[in-house]
């Protein structure tokens, strides 16, 4: 039992440590030999924790029946009607078959678990990760972006958009997006990041599981929310207005029907935000008409095949129906896409898109109980993230649906969470 839980420690170190450089990280995209061993890394770590898992469930005949139903029923209904359907209109990579196969085969570990009491385990210690490189980027960002009390000590190349030089700072901090503010230049906090939007998802992530789960404090949350601001994006001004909204709510001991009621008013509060934000977006940049032409293109393409897509990787398919204005301007290499929810939405279809959806809303519907309003909030931050970043075959999102959806499968009679074992100390 020791040895069990020690090898499945390590190993979800390991693990977290791995997906969160290799979450769209300038290390994963100067080398493509880089970024092919760490999925080769994060396959095999997988593969340990199923089987590690697996093997601890079979000892004690513990294996729920359900779950076997769900998993067998996953593939037969899902995995190879899709991958014959898909693959049909464009070629699947080996990866994406790869991770179709392999993910729900996570719920072993996750029934694990549940089992010994901490299903939060691996989110726990990759917000652990998340944090420490807040705090290097933090301390980075100020002395060498803000106050250029350091300079770069390097440049690296990135294949994230056209192949570029970056400022390199001892390997540990990147600056990746330069931005005036009128007459004030000054750099976003990407961390280690090809991005400032990316850094901002993992760091959202940490912030909604550390306020919305953990229940900790706003003082403790505050290098969070720093370096939330430091990315200078949309998307953390979001997350961090509807969650001080939310707290606010929660803490004012709303009757339990008022709190419905104000539910989706909080959620047009933060549509309203969001809309705010975009209009001030069109005066000082091009990022809002881009994101609208993503969203136009991405639905006059999934109108083409709307219940299997256009096929996972054809990306070609979505930039002709982007404005000519804009594909006429650069080489077809270097067009990016802003939305994980409409890219599945047009190149997998309402079948894939169910299956990176369902896992978040049934979180939020199956744990009402654990987590009250919260889990509904959680849910539907990490709904916003989806839509407002291109996560969607970045291992950190893919492990997280499984995760959510184990939640819907496996339930207990006490605290999930042990305020030790997720105690960060920092």
């Amino acid at each position: 039992m020791i040895i069990y839980k020690n090898a499945i420690n390590f190993m979800e170190y390991l693990l977290s440590i791995i997906i969160v450089i290799e979450f769209a990280s300038v290390y994963s995209h100067f080398d493509s030999y880089v970024s092919n061993i760490l999925n080769v890394f994060t396959i095999m770590i997988l593969l340990l924790l199923i089987v590690t898992s697996f093997l601890y469930l079979t000892a004690d005949h513990k294996i729920s029946a359900k779950l076997l139903l769900i998993i067998v029923s996953y593939y037969i209904f899902f995995v190879f009607p899709f991958i014959f359907m898909n693959n049909r209109m464009y070629p699947i990579g080996s990866l994406f078959v790869l991770q179709l196969f392999l993910l729900p085969l996570m719920l072993f570990y996750f029934e694990m678990c549940f089992l010994i009491n901490n299903p939060w385990s691996l989110l726990d210690k990759i917000c652990k990760i998340i944090y420490i490189v807040a705090i290097i980027s933090m301390f980075f960002w100020l002395l060498c972006s803000v106050f250029k009390v350091i300079s770069p000590t390097g440049t690296v190349t990135t294949d994230w958009g056209p192949k570029r030089q970056i400022p390199s700072y001892y390997g540990v901090y990147f600056e990746t997006q330069p931005i005036n503010f009128g007459s004030i230049d000054t750099v976003r906090n990407s961390g280690i990041y090809t991005e400032s939007p990316m850094f901002a998802f993992t760091l959202s992530l940490c912030y909604g599981f550390r306020v919305f789960i953990q229940k900790k404090s706003a003082r403790s949350n505050i290098l969070l929310i720093l370096s939330m601001i430091s990315t200078m994006t949309s998307t953390s001004v979001i997350i961090l207005l509807g969650s001080a909204l939310v707290v606010f709510l929660e803490n004012t001991k709303f009757n339990k029907k008022i709190q419905f009621l104000i539910g989706p008013l909080i959620l047009i509060i933060v549509i309203y935000l969001l809309w705010l934000i975009a209009l001030q977006k069109i005066t000082t940049g091009e990022s809002f008409s881009v994101r609208m032409d993503d969203v136009h293109a991405a639905f006059l393409d999934w109108l083409q095949n709307p219940l299997f897509g256009n096929g996972i990787g054809n990306f070609e398919s979505l930039i002709n129906k982007m404005s000519s204005a804009r594909t006429a301007l650069q080489s077809h290499l270097y067009i990016g896409f802003s939305s994980g929810f409409m890219q599945i939405l047009a190149l997998g279809g309402i079948f894939l898109e169910l299956i990176y959806t369902i896992p978040i809303f049934a979180f939020g519907i199956a744990n009402h109980s654990k987590y009250g309003f919260y889990g509904f909030v959680f849910s539907g931050m990490i709904l916003i993230l989806f839509f407002n970043l291109i996560i969607s075959f970045e291992w950190l999102f893919l492990i997280l649906l499984p995760m959510l959806f184990s939640f819907s499968i496996f339930h207990l009679g006490k605290p999930i969470i042990d305020d030790q074992e997720t105690n960060y100390g920092i």
